[in-house]
């Protein structure tokens, strides 16, 4: 099978990469008689957007991997008992017109993208063989040839499949039981456990993600650190060392490429202008009075674009893109970020739109809110221009504009744990002596009326209860507790599929179970 080796760590283009891996991938099937002369022909045409899709990503979103050599040095003696056998397939890639050459110069939408050759470029880096495919059809043919070959469903020809919905959808049932504990999701919002019971499912008239039947929560990769339920993946925001120094303006940036996301907004972009220029890059101009401080760049090039983000001092938010990564782009050019709140019924908007999560969020970007903060995040509510206005004072008198991103979404930190997850993830062969985080550092804690486990264990509560009677049920909230310390009443949870750290009750308290994690590396045990 096509396998990359990294001998030597140093400088990785990632669109290369992805040319060389799928001009391999393409031969291998060639030789094994799978592909013909037109499917061939469609590899090399789509691996040509692909190119020019990651080749944008690379500049706009800062994929530069040319410090290897120093930060990845402990990575250099990985023997071959620590390597896996992976096959990665981009399903957004197929079918779909998700990736168009129209789409990629206008600049978007490229988040999926961005984490999809961040992984590929990771496990490259790691060391381990990776096989690269987009063809779902020759994919299903060669995993169901081997299935009929093998009789247990463990041994398997790969130790980890990364995916996601468009590319599990297309394989058939069989496939999916007997590769089902190989596979790692990639899934942008997550997936909550309300999805995983068939009866539940039907009870509560919820649609969609079938493929949750199947997988643990765990097996579902994130953008940022939504849940503890799922798990979380990310992607690399890299500082370039080489900018030039740019000298910052009181200019702000509004964050978005796309005109439905002023809808309601002109009220506060009016007031911003009232105290700074405001640019926005979108391919019309906005109807806002003509006196107001208001530029449009127009659909910039990644390299302006970056130019721009180093001249101003705040990137504004608008709602949307709900966690996207041009907040975490706009921290490492030394912008302020604001961050608009999501109040009320806004909160539950992933339910709205269909997705297979009801977590609700309390801002566009819920991580900056909970492990930034102030002086690099100000979470606002936009309808209150005293708010609004209290916030711009303090950004605008800022003295450090320093860079600033997040261990854990540096280069470094996505591979230290990229690393932890492939090594001690194992949902083929589970016992409690392969259970991680492991089982001693568990903390149990018993949350407020209302809480959720995953706001819970952020309180660091206590557990301190006696069951008079216990009972059992399958929801999303149990294990819980009701009553006061006289006289409690505990049910626990009936239905394994059904445990949620974000299940939340508005008469009883959550039972949870919490771990310390590091300071900006949530995904990894402290």
């Amino acid at each position: 099978m096509p396998t990359i080796k990294v001998k030597k760590l140093r400088l990785v283009l990632v669109s290369s990469l992805i040319m060389v891996m799928l001009f391999k991938v393409s031969s291998y099937h060639r030789n094994e008689g799978y592909a013909q002369k037109p499917v061939l022909e469609r590899i090399h045409a789509e691996a040509d957007i692909i190119k020019r899709g990651l080749s944008t990503i690379s500049w706009k979103q800062g994929l530069h991997y040319d410090e290897v050599d120093d930060s990845m040095i402990r990575y250099e003696g990985m023997s071959t008992c620590n390597r896996s056998t992976v096959l990665v397939i981009p399903g957004l890639l197929k079918g779909t017109n998700f990736v168009q050459h129209q789409s990629l110069d206008r600049g978007g939408p490229l988040g999926e993208l961005l984490q999809w050759s961040d992984l590929i470029a990771g496990l490259y880096v790691l060391g381990h063989d990776v096989t690269l495919e987009h063809d779902t059809r020759i994919v299903s043919m060669r995993l169901l040839e081997y299935i009929n070959r093998h009789s247990s469903d463990c041994d398997n020809e790969y130790d980890i499949i990364y995916l996601d919905r468009p590319a599990m959808a297309t394989f058939p049932m069989e496939v999916q039981k007997a590769y089902r504990c190989c596979f790692r999701l990639l899934d942008v919002y997550g997936t909550q456990a309300m999805y995983r019971d068939p009866i539940y499912k039907e009870t509560h008239l919820l649609q969609g993600a079938r493929d949750a039947e199947l997988l643990e929560l765990k097996q579902y990769y994130t953008f940022y650190p939504q849940t503890p339920d799922n798990t979380f993946l990310g992607f690399v925001v890299t500082e370039k060392k080489d900018r030039n120094k740019t000298k910052k303006q009181d200019i702000a940036v509004l964050y978005g490429k796309n005109m439905r996301y002023l809808r309601g907004k002109e009220h506060y972009i009016s007031l911003l202008t009232k105290y700074l220029d405001v640019h926005y890059t979108m391919p019309q101009p906005l109807s806002i009075s003509a006196e107001a401080r208001l530029y449009n760049d127009g659909i910039l090039s990644s390299s302006d674009y970056a130019t721009l983000l180093d001249r101003a001092k705040i990137v504004v938010g608008l709602g949307h893109p709900i966690e996207g990564t041009g907040a975490m782009e706009a921290l490492a050019h030394g912008c302020v970020f604001f961050n608009p709140k999501y109040i009320g019924t806004d909160q539950n908007i992933f339910k709205n739109i269909g997705k297979p999560t009801h977590r609700l969020i309390t801002s566009q970007i819920p991580y900056l809110e909970q492990y930034v903060g102030p002086p690099n995040v100000y979470t606002i509510n936009t309808n209150n221009d005293t708010e609004v206005i209290t916030n711009l004072r303090k950004a605008l008198h800022q003295t450090d504009f320093a860079p600033f991103i997040p261990y854990e979404f540096t280069m470094v930190g996505y591979l230290d744990r990229l690393a932890m997850l492939i090594e001690h993830q194992n949902f083929c062969r589970r016992d409690r002596n392969t259970t991680w985080p492991p089982m001693t550092l568990l903390i149990s804690i018993e949350a407020d009326i209302g809480q959720s486990c995953s706001t819970g264990c952020d309180d660091k509560g206590s557990l301190d209860i006696n069951c008079q009677l216990v009972l059992w049920d399958a929801d999303i909230v149990h294990p819980s507790v009701k009553g006061n310390r006289t006289y409690q009443a505990c049910t626990l949870q009936e239905n394994n599929r059904l445990f949620s750290c974000e299940g939340t009750s508005s008469d009883s308290r959550r039972i949870c179970p919490c771990r310390r994690y590091k300071k900006y590396q949530v995904a990894l045990p402290d």
